[in-house]
């Protein structure tokens, strides 16, 4: 392994997820540990140069669970902090510029504090000329097609099936537009999006299980 110049030296600054952008290409997010981001620029090349950027306004205390970054547009991003007791959804349409709430009613108040769940994972999936916004939490999952600031409303999606469980992991696959959604203990679930309608108008949008337990 080779140590780049703009490696993270800080022992206290752990890497905590890791996202690359499909379009353009080459463009590296790098949570951590105490609420850091971090933007690298022609990654495939050289030696590139590592970029802190404006951290999102929650707790100290945090960690950058997960990055979701638009698969049409490396420049909107979604992160996702998993400690309670800490703002949990933060989004940026400039590349990590500045960023907005939108865990919405996620949260029992606008500072994170109270009895909100904790989210683990996140997905932005463009539909047609709509986007989804998929997130994964500590009592189910949860989508919308409209962030709206403190104000952006979350509604579960296959309640049913999946129930109020952990949903720990999201993959997206573009070409076939699969989601597929690992839980804890519950086991794992995937479905074929073709529209916004098929999360947010219907009922149960999860058709095939695996006969798999994630512990």
């Amino acid at each position: 392994w080779e140590m780049f110049s703009d490696t993270i030296t800080n022992p206290n600054t752990n890497i905590t997820t890791i996202e690359t952008s499909l379009f353009p290409p080459n463009i590296v997010y790098v949570g951590t540990k105490y609420n850091k981001i971090f933007r690298i620029d022609n990654a495939n090349t050289g030696d590139p140069d590592l970029v802190e950027l404006t951290s999102p306004l929650t707790g100290s205390n945090s960690y950058m669970y997960d990055i979701a970054v638009h698969p049409d547009n490396a420049d909107e991003v979604l992160v996702v902090y998993s400690n309670y007791s800490c703002y949990s959804l933060f989004h940026s349409i400039d590349g990590g510029q500045s960023w907005n709430k939108v865990a919405g009613n996620l949260e029992q108040t606008h500072s994170g504090g109270g009895n909100g769940p904790s989210c683990r994972s996140a997905k932005i999936i463009p539909l047609g000329n709509s986007t989804l916004y998929v997130v994964g939490t500590s009592v189910g999952l949860f989508a919308t097609a409209n962030l709206n600031d403190i104000n952006t409303v979350w509604e579960q999606i296959g309640d049913n099936e999946i129930g109020a469980v952990v949903c720990e992991f999201l993959e997206y696959r573009s070409n076939d537009q699969l989601l597929v959604v690992a839980t804890h203990g519950n086991g794992i679930y995937q479905t074929n999006l073709s529209s916004i309608a098929d999360v947010l108008d219907n009922e149960n949008i999860f058709k095939e299980t695996f006969d798999l337990t994630v512990f």
